[in-house]
């Protein structure tokens, strides 16, 4: 609980205003105990007086059974501290257990409005607070009882309260910036790697790919050129005054090869490109001469 948000005029006014209340019917109508319960949480306010969360067996307390009182392994009530706590409380400080009463009826009230608050205006919490501080039910009849629902209608406006604090927190723009921030890389060079890599906005990256990519880069027409120009010489060294078949498949083949070189030189070939080409087509001219004497149209 915030101790910031809970000491608010709005949590003051009606706590104090149930306190007052609850004293104001007791003073006008006593509060006793008159049910087994009653005397079961003023056996636990009496424990806790004394300093202890049990009680001695005492001897014969076979004759001294009652409700919801248990003997074995120890003397004390079954229910849990807590309303008898506050029981222990008020007379402690009041020197009266209906004093206890006055605080359940205080600490309602106010735990009440700063739940409200957590969602709503604070003038709808303080008008919460003041209609469970003015409840004539509960006024009239859990104030003057020491078995009541305060301190159950306490816990659960605190955890009530607690739970609508956390969801606006989470909810609310700045939580969810911090935590995109917490999430992301903080250094600026992380972030436009991240980025870089993700958008490939790097020129050097790009052209790499692009020029991977591309078939018509210079350096790859020329080793396409230099290969067919290979094969022609190989075919040239072969061709014979009287060529053989083969060796006829073998310079029509490297004319093919010079043929697909051709295609990938680029519009606007460079001069070495020109020189590698031209080179290429002397050497088949002359291997045309050598594979017949008189060559054919095609």
């Amino acid at each position: 609980m915030n101790r910031k948000t809970f000491f608010h005029w709005y949590v003051l006014i009606p706590g104090m205003t149930g306190f007052l209340i609850a004293m104001a019917i007791a003073w006008s109508r006593w509060p006793s105990p008159t049910m087994h319960d009653d005397f079961g949480n003023l056996l636990v306010a009496s424990t806790l007086l004394e300093g202890r969360l049990s009680n001695p067996v005492p001897e014969a307390w076979e004759s001294m059974e009652t409700f919801h009182v248990v003997f074995q392994p120890s003397y004390a009530s079954k229910y849990p501290i807590g309303l008898g706590f506050m029981l222990a409380v008020g007379k402690l400080i009041f020197g009266t257990f209906a004093a206890g009463l006055w605080l359940c009826a205080g600490l309602a009230s106010a735990s009440i409005a700063w739940m409200i608050a957590a969602h709503f205006p604070r003038r709808w919490a303080m008008a919460s607070g003041m209609a469970t501080a003015t409840h004539p039910i509960w006024q009239n009849g859990w104030s003057q009882e020491f078995t009541n629902g305060w301190l159950a209608v306490t816990g659960t406006a605190i955890v009530l309260g607690g739970l609508l604090r956390i969801r606006r927190r989470f909810r609310s723009p700045s939580t969810t910036r911090k935590l995109v921030n917490s999430a992301a890389p903080r250094r600026p060079s992380t972030t436009r790697k991240l980025v870089n890599s993700a958008a490939l906005r790097r020129p050097s990256t790009t052209r790499k790919l692009v020029n991977s990519a591309a078939p018509r880069r210079p350096s790859t027409t020329r080793k396409l050129v230099n290969s067919a120009a290979n094969s022609l010489a190989c075919a040239s060294c072969y061709v014979s005054s009287e060529p053989s078949e083969s060796e006829r498949q073998l310079v029509n083949s490297a004319a093919n090869s010079l043929a697909c070189a051709s295609c990938y030189v680029s519009s606007e070939p460079s001069e070495s490109e020109r020189q590698l080409v031209n080179s290429a087509a002397n050497s088949l001219a002359c291997a045309s001469c050598y594979v017949s004497s008189e060559p054919s149209e095609s």
